[in-house]
């Protein structure tokens, strides 16, 4: 593992979020840039992403920044719709977000998850300005068929399947973005309930996320993407989807869930892959594809997620 600090960090601006990279962490480091992307909060650092991504759109997306694995398939609906992913409280949404809506001239809001994520008092709240629909199921299996049925339009089509239990489902968001498909979550054994309509079991064109001590489910073929770690799987994704189509990757924290969901906005709007770092430390697999592949950065979060010292 290398210092965050050490291999990408190394002048920061102090009246700027651009730093200049060292030669060590990316390729052609001449015109090679970092940005970071933050805020004093997740919904704050949501909405700065989804600024640097998006000058407007009709729909936008929005999923519980409490109940983080509830907002695991919202990727996958964003990707889909090419539209912003935005977070929220239960009860009450952030002021920065509702500005946000507003700045997107956004006509329609799609929650995902129940109202145990997002309430129905805020949901009639919103309908008041804006055109609401919620996509969820009982728990985040069912709603993962859930948007998969929504979006599908009731077909069996290849999807990206992952352990909703795992961090592995972090990296999901990139591949959905890539190859315009729907998230399913598993318990890592079991396709959920009603997935019969949404997944055909037995297409190769299927995508699971993960080896086979986080999810090993019988009958089910596919393409398997997976690393010895949730660091080496980023790269994998980044490898075999991204690697030669853009100069720039997306860096979030690959144990802080909520900057790594955001991340999606950023895949949608630049078309860079998400590479996933410890607070301090870049994983060697991650430093290689830096030093191989990348012109610069985006790091996503303050420094308690990716640390400048």
């Amino acid at each position: 593992m290398k210092k965050v600090v050490n291999v990408l960090l190394a002048t920061t601006l102090a009246t700027s979020s651009i730093a200049v990279l060292p030669n060590a962490a990316l390729a052609d480091s001449a015109g090679s840039t970092v940005e970071r992307i933050g805020g004093i909060n997740r919904y704050e650092t949501c909405v700065n992403i989804s600024k640097k991504s998006f000058d407007n759109s009709d729909v936008a997306i929005l999923a519980s920044g409490q109940k983080v694995h509830d907002a695991l398939t919202s990727g996958g609906i964003a990707a889909k719709l090419k539209a912003p992913l935005l977070l929220t409280k239960k009860d009450t949404l952030p002021n920065v977000v509702m500005d946000e809506l507003k700045r997107l001239k956004v006509k329609r809001v799609i929650f995902v998850g129940g109202e145990q994520s997002i309430s129905k008092s805020l949901e009639n709240q919103l309908a008041k300005t804006f055109k609401v629909q919620r996509v969820s199921g009982k728990d985040r299996y069912e709603t993962s068929i859930k948007l998969a049925e929504e979006l599908n339009k009731g077909s069996k089509q290849e999807n990206i399947i992952v352990n909703a239990n795992t961090v592995d489902a972090l990296s999901a968001g990139p591949v959905a973005a890539k190859l315009n498909r729907s998230i399913i979550l598993t318990d890592g054994k079991n396709l959920p309930e009603g997935s019969k309509s949404v997944v055909d079991i037995n297409s190769s064109s299927n995508i699971m996320i993960g080896g086979t001590d986080s999810m090993n489910i019988k009958g089910l073929k596919g393409d398997r993407i997976s690393g010895i770690n949730r660091y080496e799987t980023s790269t994998k994704i980044a490898e075999k989807y991204y690697q030669g189509n853009n100069d720039k990757v997306v860096l979030a924290n690959g144990t802080n869930y909520i900057d790594a969901l955001s991340a999606i906005n950023l895949v949608l709007s630049k078309k860079a892959p998400v590479l996933l770092a410890k607070t301090d430390a870049l994983d060697a697999s991650v430093s290689k594809y830096l030093e191989k592949n990348a012109k610069g950065a985006y790091l996503l979060g303050g420094e308690d997620s990716i640390s400048a010292s």
